[in-house]
């Protein structure tokens, strides 16, 4: 399974891949992680990924405008947005997005 994390907070990029690989393990599931600080170097990746840990607030393109390029292209990968601000959640519909977590990270959801 791959599984892109698009955040710029560099210790999140750290937490979330343990959290997947030890959920991969626990499963039996090969998990590849790609991490990315911005929605442009996710977009010109060549990967085709499974599922999208999105981050909603970053510099350059943000969470909606890269998830809406993606979206152009593939309405199969799950999106998850991930923020601090959890009133912008109506927002993430519009691109489909599959889940919606809050920062900091609650690991068990």
């Amino acid at each position: 399974m791959n599984i892109a994390i698009c955040d710029d907070e560099i210790l999140l990029h750290k937490e979330l891949k343990e959290a997947l690989c030890n959920y991969g393990c626990d499963r039996n599931i090969d998990i590849y992680t790609f991490c990315f600080t911005n929605g442009s170097d996710l977009i010109n990746s060549k990967e085709l990924f499974d599922v999208i840990f999105m981050d909603y607030e970053m510099e350059g393109l943000d969470g909606i405008e890269t998830s809406e390029f993606i979206r152009k292209n593939n309405d199969t990968t799950a999106i998850i947005f991930l923020s601090a601000y959890p009133h912008i959640v109506f927002d993430t519909f519009t691109v489909s997005a599959f889940r919606f977590l809050t920062k900091p990270l609650d690991i068990e959801k």
